[in-house]
C-alpha cells in the first residue's frame, strides 16, 4: 500500500488509534474525516503529503505524531479536531493550506520551521487558545510578532508605504510653513487635509496657519 484513498475512513467511529505504515507516501482527502472516536494519529516519515480534510471534523483527536518527511498539509486537513493540543511540524514542511487547523480550539502552542514557504488563508482561524507561536529565526518568509505570524515580504511594503506616507506629510508640512501667501498656504491646506482625510472647506487663513504651527 502506497497511499489511503479519499474517503477510506471516512465516517468510521470505531476508530480510536491510528498507525499508518511506513509504505505510504500520501493520505488522500478525507480520508479519515469525521472519526470521532479517533484519539492519536501516527504519520511515519514516508508520507510526504496529507490531502485536503484528512483528518476533519475528528473532534477528539487529542495527538498527531508527524513524519520527518511530511512536506503538504492542504486545506482543512486538520479543520475542527477540538481537541488537539499540539502541533509539531517536521522540519521539512512546506505548505499548509488554508484553514489547516482551523478552529482547533484547544491547540495551544504552534512552532513553524524555517522550511515553511507558504501559509493559507485562515489556516490557523478561530484557535481560541492558540497563545504562543514561534517561527524558526532562519525561516526566509514568516516572522512572529508578539504572537502573530507575518510574512515578511507583506512586513517589507508595508515599511515602506509608510516611510513614504511620512515622507508626503513631512512636505506638506515644510511646504505650509513656507507659504508666502494665503493663496498658498490655503491650496497646501487642501492637500494635507486631502491627505489626511478630513474635512477641509470651510477654513480660515489664519486657522489654517494655526493647525500647521501645532502639528
Amino acid at each position: 500500500v502506497t497511499s489511503i484513498g479519499n474517503w477510506v475512513f471516512s465516517g468510521c467511529t470505531g476508530l480510536t488509534s491510528i498507525t499508518i505504515p511506513d509504505s505510504v507516501t500520501s493520505i488522500g482527502s478525507d480520508a479519515f474525516s469525521g472519526c470521532t472516536g479517533l484519539t492519536s494519529v501516527t504519520i511515519p516519515d514516508s508520507v510526504t503529503s496529507i490531502g485536503s480534510s484528512a483528518f476533519s471534523d475528528c473532534v477528539n483527536l487529542q495527538q498527531i505524531n508527524l513524519g520527518h518527511g511530511l512536506e503538504t498539509i492542504n486545506e482543512q486537513s486538520f479543520v475542527r479536531c477540538l481537541s488537539l493540543r499540539e502541533v509539531v511540524l517536521p522540519a521539512r514542511v512546506k505548505t499548509i493550506g488554508e484553514g489547516a487547523f482551523e478552529a482547533c480550539k484547544k491547540l495551544t502552542n504552534l512552532t513553524i520551521p524555517k522550511s515553511i514557504a507558504s501559509i493559507g488563508e485562515g489556516a490557523f482561524a478561530a484557535c481560541e487558545k492558540l497563545v504562543t507561536i514561534t517561527v524558526d529565526s532562519n525561516n526566509p518568509n514568516y516572522v512572529s510578532v508578539d504572537d502573530v505570524i507575518f510574512n515578511k515580504d507583506k512586513i517589507q511594503t508595508l515599511t515602506e508605504d509608510i516611510k513614504e506616507l511620512e515622507k508626503t506629510y513631512e512636505d506638506l508640512i515644510a511646504r505650509a510653513k513656507a507659504a508666502k501667501s494665503g493663496e498658498e498656504l490655503f491650496a497646501v491646506h487642501q492637500e494635507y487635509y486631502k491627505f489626511t482625510g478630513e474635512a477641509n472647506s470651510n477654513y480660515t487663513i489664519d486657522s489654517i496657519r494655526h493647525d500647521i504651527d501645532t502639528t
